[in-house]
């Protein structure tokens, strides 16, 4: 009891030295190119007219906008480093939502060490310190997909659904990604209905509750939709253009070519084909050489590093499966799925960028930490137990050992790469330092 007792304070130091550092690099003003010519400054022009107007010139503006509403009250109370700890706490919330979660199916030691991974993993850290909106979509998507888990718990209690179709619509209206999270929760409450082994219920009560859920998440998305078909006749601009018959002969929109394939007429993986010059067969291995090579700032490489743990450590959250409580190995079904589907739909529909991929990390880290419990239960029944012990420890202690190691390789960097302390103890002046990576500014 005392060994488990340290290793808790253990996990809680070693969590919050890790949120001080990723502070710290929120300190200084936002450098990022998509939070100075998108997220920040489009609420910043909505400011200063004192409405949302169109902006043609901006495709951008067309976009959902739930987190930069945050973002323009923290810049109308005078402030463009707010925007960064806003979205830093929506990663903080998500993190609340695995503890909780793990802690009811495991406990408190198995569920620190699943709130460490998620704020180890080099993507997350950089989305904490960027003036981004992904962690608020991973945040509304992991809410609304836990939802579901309730709903089920509750024997399909109506309240559960209009809960989760209400933190979808605010995925939905976060990021035009948030519809992934939309398409694939409505397959997953087909799935957690009809795998209740319960003998009291019916196919009515399922259509019932997929409605309230399909009408909750389309009436809080609701408001952008409504504005975008009102300027452009397609409410969810400037997707799926021909679905709604729009042809656009706005030429300041025309002429607007997004980098990196994202709006050309090449496919994403036929981009990558013939622009990145990458065989088929390494398009074909993108869903793992995701977890291996990402890099900041490189394209090629995913614009952002995720962590080879991710990778394997799921694997090991069905060893046993047979075995397990039935809820808890549909919940494993529904997270892989979920997880698995929003990967290979994002990485075809969009140009393959760590962040667009986000909403699929908490899953994985529930399942990572599934993982690890299933190694532990394996050693413990394995009749060379022995043997099992050494082997199983070494190996957790290999994975601990590899992603502390691996974190704090990518916070130097961060750190050399974002200089905080000239900034914070005044030896540069913002503008110069804004200037130092973003000269055009």
């Amino acid at each position: 009891m005392n060994y488990k007792r340290h290793m808790i304070w253990a996990c809680w130091i070693l969590l919050m030295f890790l949120l001080l550092l990723i502070a710290i690099l929120c300190l200084v003003p936002p450098i990022s190119r998509d939070a100075l010519v998108h997220h920040l400054a489009i609420p910043k022009i909505y400011i200063s007219q004192t409405r949302i107007i169109e902006l043609p010139c901006m495709i951008y503006s067309y976009f959902p906008m739930n987190l930069e509403i945050l973002f323009g009250i923290a810049l109308y109370l005078g402030s463009d480093i707010a925007p960064k700890f806003i979205h830093f706490f929506f990663g903080i919330l998500t993190s609340v939502f695995i503890f909780n979660y793990l802690t009811a199916r495991l406990d408190r030691v198995y569920a620190l060490f699943g709130v460490l991974l998620f704020f180890t993993i080099p993507i997350i850290i950089k989305l904490c310190i960027t003036a981004y909106v992904d962690l608020g979509l991973v945040f509304f998507s992991t809410a609304a997909l836990f939802a579901l888990f309730k709903w089920r718990d509750s024997k399909f209690n109506y309240r559960h659904l209009l809960i989760s179709g209400f933190f979808c619509g605010m995925a939905m209206g976060t990021k035009y990604n948030g519809f992934i999270t939309f398409i694939l929760l409505i397959f997953s409450i087909f799935y957690l209905f009809f795998k209740d082994p319960g003998k009291k219920k019916g196919v009515s009560r399922l259509l019932i509750g997929l409605m309230l859920f399909v009408l909750s998440a389309a009436a809080v998305y609701s408001p952008w939709g409504v504005r975008n078909y009102i300027w452009t006749g397609n409410p969810v601009y400037p997707l799926y253009n021909s679905a709604f018959n729009i042809n656009s002969e706005n030429t300041c929109i025309n002429s607007l070519e997004l980098k990196n394939g994202e709006n050309q007429n090449l496919s994403p993986l036929e981009y990558r084909r013939l622009i990145d010059h990458e065989s088929w067969w390494e398009i074909l291995l993108i869903p793992v050489r995701i977890f291996f090579e990402g890099k900041d700032n490189d394209f090629k490489y995913f614009d952002g590093k995720l962590t080879p743990v991710l990778f394997f450590l799921p694997m090991f959250a069905f060893v046993g499966i047979l075995k397990t409580r039935n809820s808890i190995k549909h919940e494993k079904i529904v997270l892989l799925g979920y997880a698995v589907f929003f990967i290979l739909i994002s990485l075809s529909a969009t140009v393959a960028r760590i962040r667009y991929l986000a909403p699929a990390i908490p899953a994985l880290v529930i399942l990572s930490i599934f993982g690890i419990h299933g190694i532990v239960c394996f050693m413990k029944e394995n009749p060379t137990r022995h043997i099992a012990n050494k082997a199983g420890t070494i190996f957790i202690l290999f994975v601990f050992i590899f992603q502390v190691v691996f974190c704090i390789n990518y916070l130097v960097n961060q750190y050399n790469y974002v200089q905080p302390f000239p900034y914070l103890l005044g030896k540069i002046s913002r503008q110069d330092y804004i200037s130092s990576y973003r000269p055009e500014n």
